[in-house]
């Protein structure tokens, strides 16, 4: 008796553990046909930002037109932000840089405001002024849950955004019938344990 109890009370976490899942996606803008869009949608991610998204076939995303005319390739330069709204949480959010373009040895070079937002309020903001193409936005938040981030570029340098990775978590509605089979396991657990007390 015991044992069907526990195998039942097992099913139960079970099914309440699949009632999350995620969805691992990467997006890589080096493979987006040349264009100038105000938006950008792929995989779950939507994109926007402080000018027009200009994507380079081969060479990945800038922006064009933005706050300001000191990136003439139409990379992310001073003061421009490009916005990735996922809908859900995210996890293992990575982003690849297609290279920093310095024009300001005297700033910080390569240096990027990135802020994290949860149902539209910020929760988090941080810089990265690592040289490195590769980065892990989700490690800079240490576990931190959010469901879009901005990326701004600041003084001294440019760049360009090759691709973005994540794994996004959407909470999946508990079928109607668990409540009432965690309250039957719940019971059959009273019912056995009052027949090992009785005997």
């Amino acid at each position: 008796m015991l044992s069907k109890i526990k195998c039942g009370v097992f099913a139960s976490f079970a099914m309440i553990a699949m009632a999350s899942q995620g969805n691992a996606a990467t997006v890589n803008f080096a493979d987006v046909d040349t264009q100038t869009v105000s938006s950008f949608s792929q995989d779950g991610v939507t994109i926007t930002s402080s000018g027009m998204l200009q994507f380079t076939k081969f060479n990945g995303l800038g922006v064009a037109g933005g706050a300001t005319s000191t990136n003439p390739d139409s990379e992310i330069g001073v003061f421009e932000t490009v916005q990735f709204d996922f809908g859900d949480t995210v996890h293992n959010l990575t982003y690849t840089l297609g290279g920093i373009s310095i024009y300001d040895p005297s700033a910080i070079p390569g240096r990027r405001k990135i802020t994290a937002f949860k149902e539209g309020t910020i929760v988090g903001s941080v810089f990265d002024s690592d040289h490195s193409l590769n980065d892990s936005i989700s490690d800079m938040f240490a576990g931190l849950a959010f469901d879009a981030v901005s990326i701004r570029g600041y003084a001294g340098s440019s760049f360009k955004l090759y691709s973005i990775s994540f794994d996004q978590i959407s909470a999946v509605p508990l079928p109607a019938a668990v409540p009432l089979f965690a309250a039957g396991m719940g019971i059959l657990g009273l019912m056995g344990w009052r027949r090992k007390r009785a005997a």
